[in-house]
């Protein structure tokens, strides 16, 4: 088993059971992740963190994962954007700020090994 990766990942999805889906699934790959439900919860802490996992689609007017992941590249510009979204993959994100684009419901393990590969 490898040790547990902890305090490294930030989840950002308005649906509270996308976050604890995300938070549970993780956790049995030995992967902690926090998380927020709001834009405004997540700008408070992006600078704890070295890679944001964020939904595209925050419930808020102007303040979508896009922003997030702008404002999180300006904190972190060494960190490393995941970008999940339900939309369809011709919809890709175009975001420079972004660097890995995953469409709901994403690959599980490779999301997993793409955590491991990033947090060594």
């Amino acid at each position: 088993m490898n040790s547990l990766i902890e305090g490294v990942l930030y989840v950002v999805d308005d649906q509270q059971d996308m976050c604890d889906v995300m938070a549970m699934t993780m956790e049995q790959y030995d992967i902690r992740l926090d998380t927020s439900r709001t834009f405004d919860e997540a700008v408070k802490a992006l600078h704890l963190y070295g890679i944001l996992i964020v939904d595209n689609d925050l419930s808020s007017p102007g303040k979508d994962g896009n922003l997030l992941a702008k404002m999180f590249k300006e904190i972190r510009p060494a960190g490393y954007v995941i970008m999940v979204s339900g939309w369809s993959p011709n919809l890709r994100c175009s975001n420079e700020f972004v660097d890995t684009f995953m469409i709901k419901p994403f690959d599980v393990p490779e999301m997993v090994a793409l955590i491991r590969a990033l947090s060594l």
